[in-house]
């Protein structure tokens, strides 16, 4: 499903990245026709693959947006999360609350000598590192600087990207609302 559809999306986003003036009319066009005959999961990878500028993924399961997670800058945060009996860093003094921690690999590569800190196990969970709303800046290690403002992070996107991320997101968007509209779901059991 899809399949004539997203090579209809595809040719009208590249005339759009080259600059021909119908582009993205015929690509706002393609985009909502191609969300309205595919399922959730389809929209999902149909959504990743059409914001790669190069369209190399031939419509399915690109590393597009794996690949833009690894460049320089564009993670603030840390992301790891654990499951079973891990180890983890608490910082009085940078955790902002009890239940603030961060990961082993944070916690060596942050400035933590002198403070209050304890090491626990954990069963679940998730680094704080980068989190300004969890944990205190001077305790970010040197890989997640958290968020700052003088950074925009689209910055970091090609700029095509950019381009169809206006356009696609608010489709998805759409695409949701109408698939949450009381008229559209079944009744209450």
């Amino acid at each position: 499903r899809g399949g004539m559809a997203w090579q209809t999306l595809s040719a009208s986003l590249r005339r759009w990245d080259s600059g021909k003036p119908s582009g993205e009319v015929d690509a706002a066009a393609a985009v909502e026709e191609l969300l309205a005959k595919v399922d959730d999961a389809e929209a999902l990878h149909l959504f990743a693959d059409a914001l790669e500028p190069s369209l190399a993924g031939n419509g399915w399961g690109t590393p597009f947006l794996q690949q833009l997670s690894k460049t320089q800058g564009a993670k603030c945060r840390c992301d790891a999360v654990w499951y079973g009996d891990t180890i983890a860093y608490g910082c009085k003094t940078c955790g902002l609350s009890s239940a603030s921690c961060i990961c082993v690999f944070c916690f060596d590569a942050g400035e933590h000598e002198g403070h209050d800190f304890y090491i626990s196990r954990s069963d679940y969970g998730c680094c704080d590192c980068g989190d300004a709303y969890a944990w205190r800046r001077s305790g970010f290690c040197r890989h997640h600087p958290g968020p700052r403002k003088e950074v925009d992070p689209a910055q970091l996107l090609p700029e095509a990207t950019r381009r169809r991320a206006q356009l696609l997101i608010p489709a998805q968007v759409r695409r949701l609302a109408q698939r949450f509209q009381p008229d559209s779901m079944p009744p209450p059991s």
